[in-house]
This record gives structure tokens, C-alpha cells and sequence, in this order.
């Protein structure tokens, strides 16, 4: 198997699938690189089996989840903004989030919703392909709806509005 773009995560995730179920006869070509989003400890909680609660909800993002989009502080400037750029993201990701889910009528636990504010499994990635974009990435960049910044409401375009 050979992807053009891999997350640590999803290897780590395949390669844990192939060992469960036997199939030794599959191999993972190098993809040139994985995106970092599983750090360390997200790695060995994967492994023993406790990167996820009962209701598939990560038990600890923040220690667990390299967020891609927020990882060089020399594009952003240091922590400070980083920290602000996040917390900006996930205000309107929620919010963004929410409004997919009622697009596509489907329910998730709140820690859920609240965990995909930059993306689903908070992986933050800033990346678009022509036929589609993945969910993991931060939702402002792909749904549309009304969201509040402060004491106003606005109606959020993104860049890749038919994504959803």
C-alpha cells in the first residue's frame, strides 16, 4: 500500500488493523514523509489501547495530538500566537462543526464536537486536494454557516465552500 499523504496516526492505525486481523502479507510503502500528529505518548496510548474513552472520544488531546497546522512556531511567531491562533480556530471550528453535523443530520457525544473543533481528532491539517478535503481538516477552511466572533455574527465562507 503507498499514500501520497500519510498521518502517523493513520499508519499507526493501519498498522495496528493488519497485525489484529493477520495480514502479514500487506506492506506499507514509504510516502515521503508522515504529517506528526500522534506525539509520543499518543504513539504508546495507541498502542496500549487507551488513546480513546468509551465513546471514541480522545482521553487526553492535549497530550496525545500534535496539531499540524500550529506545529512551526517560526511561520506563527512564538507561542503566544500560536495559542491565539488556536483558540480563534476552535472558537469557529465548533461552531463550524456543529453546523455540519446538522448538514448532515448526524450526533456526537459533545466531547466529540468539541474535540473536532480543529478538525476531527484535532489534527489542525491545513490541506485541500482537488476532489476533496479531509474532515481532519480545520473546519473554517471548509464549511460554511453563522457564527459569533465576540458580540457579532457573521456568516462564515471558506476557502473550499463545496468540501462539506
Amino acid at each position: 500500500m503507498r499514500f501520497l499523504v500519510t498521518t502517523n496516526l493513520g499508519i499507526e492505525f493501519l498498522k495496528r488493523f493488519l497485525t489484529e486481523n493477520g495480514l502479514k502479507n500487506i506492506q506499507l510503502g514509504e510516502s515521503g514523509g508522515d504529517l506528526i500528529t500522534l506525539t509520543p505518548l499518543g504513539i504508546q496510548a495507541l498502542t496500549e489501547g487507551r488513546l480513546f474513552d468509551e465513546e471514541n472520544c480522545l482521553r487526553d488531546p492535549s497530550s496525545h495530538i500534535a496539531p499540524v497546522a500550529f506545529q512551526e512556531e517560526v511561520i506563527w511567531g512564538g507561542g503566544d500566537r500560536i495559542e491565539r491562533a488556536i483558540t480563534f480556530c476552535g472558537e469557529i471550528g465548533e461552531q463550524l462543526f456543529r453546523h455540519y453535523l446538522s448538514f448532515k443530520k448526524w450526533q456526537l457525544p459533545e466531547r466529540r464536537i468539541r474535540e473536532s473543533s480543529l478538525g476531527v481528532r484535532s489534527i489542525a491539517l491545513a490541506l485541500a486536494f482537488a476532489h476533496s478535503v479531509p474532515k481532519a481538516t480545520l473546519p473554517l477552511f471548509w464549511m460554511e454557516g453563522r457564527v459569533r466572533l465576540g458580540n457579532k455574527e457573521i456568516d462564515w465562507q471558506p476557502l473550499f465552500p463545496s468540501a462539506a
